[in-house]
């Protein structure tokens, strides 16, 4: 069973469905060398060996699918495809009882089981020294025969090559399981009499739990809103004598600062100013006039 859960398990199975769509019935030449004993797993497997020189383009896509395994596979898998020199060979599971030596091979899947992950391998034929079938005639003759044998396969293939669509079919069928699980589950409680009362109990419970907590939070909301309003109010009082000293030299400075301006305005633009009469020069003809009178009435 998958220990995974949630949006791993989700991922895991999109990533599967990635990963069978784009090596799905690729065609190469490998050698059926042996059944070696694979000691993780205690049990035999088919080697295939693939030259990286002879089946380069092949070879490209196994060291791109290699690296794919390493970032996204975690825990103790045996992964059925590995790198030695110059070759990568692949163990697997041969559906058909063939010899040793070089044959056509087809991908047919990609399997994820709990403990292994094997790439399946499908025999198309065998390759003499004096085969010069093409490639482009093997594939051909291959599709034909695949058509004629299983067209519902066919059909499954267009599908999925549309990488698209095929994360939000894995999406639906992941909700529809979730769903399908949690409906089971629910349906699965027996109702009887400790049950209902099992539950009656439990919701009382959370009723009484929250008016208590209801009741306790308004108790320190208010007990906080008096102590704020009530420091709020002191601090105004002692800071009310401040901010009058401060507006009122505020109103002076600029008061001041606009006095300046117009004195200044004053002296530049309002004209010359007008000389004082001279008193001292301008009152002794009186004088000598008061003196001549007094003589006079002498």
């Amino acid at each position: 069973m998958d220990k995974r859960l949630g949006f791993e398990t989700l991922n895991y199975e999109i990533f599967q469905s990635q990963i069978k769509s784009r090596y799905k019935s690729k065609i190469f030449i490998g050698v059926f060398q042996e059944k070696r004993l694979c000691e993780p797993l205690k049990c035999y497997r088919d080697l295939v060996i693939i030259n990286e020189k002879s089946e380069k383009e092949f070879a490209d896509d196994l060291k791109r699918l290699i690296s794919d395994f390493e970032r996204n596979i975690a825990g103790q898998v045996v992964i059925g495809v590995r790198k030695v020199d110059e070759k990568y060979q692949i163990f697997t599971e041969l559906d058909d009882e063939i010899p040793f030596g070089k044959f056509w091979f087809q991908i047919k899947t990609v399997k994820f089981r709990l403990n292994e992950i094997q790439i399946k391998l499908k025999c198309l034929r065998s390759i003499d020294d004096g085969d010069t079938k093409s490639f482009a005639e093997l594939l051909k003759s291959t599709t034909k025969a695949t058509n004629a044998e299983n067209p519902k396969e066919l059909n499954d293939e267009k599908i999925n090559t549309n990488d698209a669509i095929e994360p939000w079919k894995i999406l639906l069928d992941f909700w529809k399981r979730e769903i399908s699980a949690f409906i089971a589950f629910i349906l699965s409680i027996s109702i009887n009499r400790t049950t209902v009362t099992e539950f009656f109990r439990f919701v009382f419970l959370v009723i009484v739990s929250l008016i208590s907590s209801l009741s306790e939070i308004i108790k320190y909301v208010g007990i906080f809103t008096i102590k704020f309003i009530e420091r709020t109010t002191w601090l105004i009082h002692v800071l009310t004598p401040i901010a009058l000293v401060l507006v009122d030299l505020c109103s002076k400075v600029i008061g001041g600062f606009y006095l300046l301006i117009a004195m200044i305005w004053k002296d530049s633009i309002g004209g010359a100013r007008r000389q004082p009469p001279n008193y001292a020069i301008e009152g002794r003809p009186d004088r000598n006039r008061q003196a001549i009178q007094y003589r006079n009435n002498q």
